[in-house]
């Protein structure tokens, strides 16, 4: 599951509930949009046709290329009328699986970003570190060896090189 915001973007239909329905009912996949709910998932050429033929419009002389200019020249109905409406719900599914996926992408890219801040973060912190242990504390210092950050007791330091 992926999580925006209280969006959420889920694939398994038995994990939602009617709103995670609401968001998730139009997805793509392989370039197309799709639609699906509790029971079913079809292509949308297949639910504008399903739609077509429950209010007497027949699209059986269409393939599915063919479908997506029909619901070009029917969105000139609007909504009062059946092929209008049926053009408003092609559409209108189109647009949501297009939403869909760009709001999966901003997830994936808001969790690149978190996982970014949070090593960014560790390295500061740990440079910080050595360098306040570096700096308010005279009894040592840091030393670069063997592509290694060291913190060396100063002291013990001196006494080896007889100092």
């Amino acid at each position: 599951m992926k999580e925006y915001k209280g969006v959420k973007i889920l694939d398994d239909t038995s994990k939602m509930g009617n709103y995670d329905m609401s968001l998730n009912m139009a997805y793509l996949k392989d370039g197309y949009a799709q639609y699906r709910d509790f029971e079913d998932e079809m292509s949308l050429t297949k639910l504008s046709r399903l739609a077509a033929e429950a209010r007497g419009q027949s699209m059986d002389d269409y393939s599915d290329e063919e479908i997506d200019e029909l619901m070009s020249e029917w969105s000139v109905y609007g909504e009062s009328e059946i092929k209008g409406q049926i053009a408003l719900l092609y559409w209108s599914i189109c647009g949501m699986a297009v939403y869909r996926e760009l709001t999966k992408e901003l997830i994936d890219k808001n969790e690149e970003l978190e996982q970014s801040k949070k090593l960014l973060d560790a390295i500061t912190f740990t440079k910080s570190q050595m360098i306040k242990t570096w700096i308010f504390n005279d009894e040592w210092h840091v030393e670069y060896d063997n592509k290694t950050l060291k913190l060396i007791d100063w002291y013990e330091q001196k006494e080896k090189e007889g100092k």
